[in-house]
């Protein structure tokens, strides 16, 4: 099993806290409904804290982020170059999560 950050990859689907085998179920669910494949390797993984992690499937990479700051209400958009984050979602498909790539938040928003 490998360790990054406060996300712990799951290799076969196994971790050091067990997962509920709903939370389980329906991550494959999804995962298979949506890549028409059961997942492998570091496709499913556990994210969160040590009290209520979850688990996020993989769902691709991330080319380009567009959003809005909250700020000043000006549009941004970034492209990631290589290696691009990963998002993953929740097993319910209601968290987005971007793990990895090669990028950095800075008060110039995100940079390479």
């Amino acid at each position: 099993m490998r360790h990054a950050g406060d996300y712990e990859f799951l290799p076969g689907c196994a971790r050091m806290t067990a997962p509920d085998s709903r939370e389980l179920d329906q991550a494959r669910a999804l995962f298979k409904a949506f890549q028409y494949r059961y997942p492998t390797g570091d496709e499913i993984i556990q994210v969160g804290g040590l009290e209520k992690p979850q688990l996020a499937l993989l769902v691709g990479t991330v080319d380009c982020l567009g959003y809005k700051a909250a700020g000043n209400g000006k549009d941004y958009m970034h492209d990631f170059l290589s290696p691009k984050p990963k998002v993953y979602v929740s097993a319910d498909g209601q968290q987005a999560y971007f793990i990895g790539g090669d990028y950095r938040f800075t008060a110039r928003g995100f940079l390479k």
